[in-house]
């Protein structure tokens, strides 16, 4: 079947821009996305990254169908030049995770967590190449965010708020059976993740009201969850957005060898870090303690096996040493992940797999720096918001988090272009 030649996007003689049908069905499926993906992070984390994914593979075909294979396009290397070498950076993580799966001894077990990781990684960084590649209305995707936003910081106000009512209509639950504030914690990082990249593009486009209510709102839903770490993505991103406005460069590059020498160093600090938390349990809370103890065991694991690693999903399936239980206080058992991106790379795939990750991180620096010189304090600040929860929090391989971080720097490649007539 012959593939039907694109209208040619651009301005016409009366000024207004000519989408062809191909374009306009990506602004239909990305508003789509935008508007929902809020909302469902805040009630159901795991249906993020069914979202994420689902839009991927739709632009994909959208970007086969345009054209995007014929002679002369261009469209797909385009988007593959946009994204190859933090593709090449994760497809290595994988290929090193495959090695692990096929050789290893102690790699039992894993290929459950590889299968479900592998594809979400490259669909997830496929999806941030095609953003460059098609012509989206960027005002209507501007609304959509917007409301999208609005109505998720609505729901997590609500549920946060008034003891769940809207999961436990949902689900049928009953009002005297407890639900934990911590099953909102991805949803409201979310929404911290998305109001950044939303603040950067209304400042970009000169709504300095609308990006200081918007701030002032995310920050609000983010003091009322129980998550320290979307709270640390938020503050963090204004510092570094505070600091990126005057030297970005610097920032940018600061940025990444503070990261890349706290990895490297990852292993021998977390247990000084263990040692003079001790003290300070009460102070501190159990949850923070929890961390460090993980913390500490994954430290010595690495150690145990700087070179190779124990292979995707090792922490979860390697033994506590038993002098480290006597002396836990909220660690029991292994847990899925170490709760820190620095050393789960080095638990799972050693320093070879702590290089990729390091190349990965200065992959992405560089993308930045060929960004217009105005778009980069805010996307210098969106790489360090979405950093942040994922080295004390999250886990590196949760297709959740992945699809996170994948829709945000694809709403904020697609919104960041400033334009006329702009308003949400």
């Amino acid at each position: 079947m012959a593939v039907p030649e694109p209208t040619p996007a651009g301005p016409t003689p009366t000024g207004k821009e000519v989408r062809s049908p191909f374009d306009r069905a990506a602004t239909v499926l990305a508003a789509t996305a935008l508007l929902l993906f809020p909302t469902v992070g805040v009630l159901a984390k795991h249906g993020m990254s069914t979202i994420a994914i689902a839009l991927a593979v739709l632009l994909i075909l959208l970007l086969r169908r345009r054209g995007g294979y014929g002679p002369g396009q261009g469209l797909i290397a385009g988007a593959w030049r946009a994204v190859r070498v933090p593709m090449l950076t994760a497809g290595g993580l994988m290929v090193l995770s495959f090695i692990h799966l096929a050789v290893g001894p102690d790699s039992r077990g894993c290929d459950e967590a590889l299968a479900e990781a592998a594809p979400a990684v490259v669909l997830l960084i496929a999806l941030v190449g095609v953003s460059g590649v098609l012509a989206f209305d960027r005002p209507v995707l501007r609304r959509a965010l917007f409301i999208g936003l609005a109505v998720g910081m609505i729901v997590a106000a609500v549920e946060l708020l008034a003891d769940a009512p809207i999961h436990r209509l949902l689900e049928g639950r009953s009002p005297d059976e407890p639900v934990g504030l911590s099953r909102y914690n991805r949803g409201v990082i979310t929404l911290g993740f998305l109001g950044v990249a939303m603040i950067g593009a209304l400042c970009l486009a000169r709504r300095w009201p609308l990006a200081a209510g918007l701030a002032v709102a995310v920050l609000a839903v983010t003091l009322l969850s129980v998550t320290q770490a979307a709270l640390l993505a938020v503050v963090v991103a204004a510092l570094t957005a505070a600091l990126a406005l005057r030297w970005e460069q610097a920032t940018r590059w600061g940025l990444v060898v503070a990261v890349s020498a706290g990895t490297l160093a990852a292993p021998w600090l977390a247990p000084v870090a263990y040692d003079l938390a001790e003290p300070r349990r009460a102070d501190i809370g159990l949850a923070n303690q929890h961390r460090f103890e993980l913390w500490d065991h994954a430290a010595a694991l690495a150690r145990e096996r700087p070179l190779t690693g124990w292979g995707i999903d090792g922490f979860n399936r390697r033994p506590i040493a038993p002098e480290r239980l006597e002396r836990a206080v909220k660690m029991t058992k292994p847990e899925t992940h170490p709760h820190n991106a620095s050393l789960q790379l080095w638990v799972e795939g050693g320093v070879l797999a702590v290089a990729l990750g390091i190349g990965f991180l200065v992959s992405v620096a560089l993308a930045i720096g060929r960004l217009a010189a105005e778009v980069r304090p805010w996307a210098t600040a969106l790489m360090a918001a979405c950093m942040a929860p994922v080295l004390v929090s999250l886990g590196l391989w949760q297709v959740t988090y992945l699809a996170m971080v994948a829709m945000t720097v694809f709403a904020f490649q697609i919104l960041r272009d400033p334009e006329p007539e702009t308003a949400p």
